[in-house]
């Protein structure tokens, strides 16, 4: 489950979906970040998470994937540029070209 640019009823769903007691196994997407907590996506099982945000690294954006504790800079680069190629192949450009 990726939640890309979600809403406020993205947000509650993904928040009720995802398990607070869940460590971060793996490779981890932050998907929002919080006043104290954030959202993060479990990269090998797409299983959410709410985590404590004092639990992730300082200056950890939305977007930044973790990988043992710190911001993996060229995981994060290659995983921004796959989800914008997706975009890119899924968003249909109307005759203005603008995205639906």
């Amino acid at each position: 489950m990726i939640a890309v640019g979600m809403g406020m009823v993205g947000a509650a769903y993904f928040a009720a979906t995802c398990s607070a007691a869940m460590p971060i196994k793996g490779p981890a997407e932050v998907e929002m970040l919080e006043d104290d907590v954030a959202y993060v996506v479990d990269l090998k099982t797409g299983d959410g998470m709410e985590v404590d945000r004092k639990s992730l690294p300082p200056r950890v954006r939305e977007g930044d994937v973790i990988v043992n504790g710190q911001v993996d800079a060229p995981l994060t680069r290659w995983y921004r540029e796959e989800l914008q190629e997706l975009h890119d192949r899924v968003v249909t450009p109307s005759n203005g070209g603008f995205d639906l």
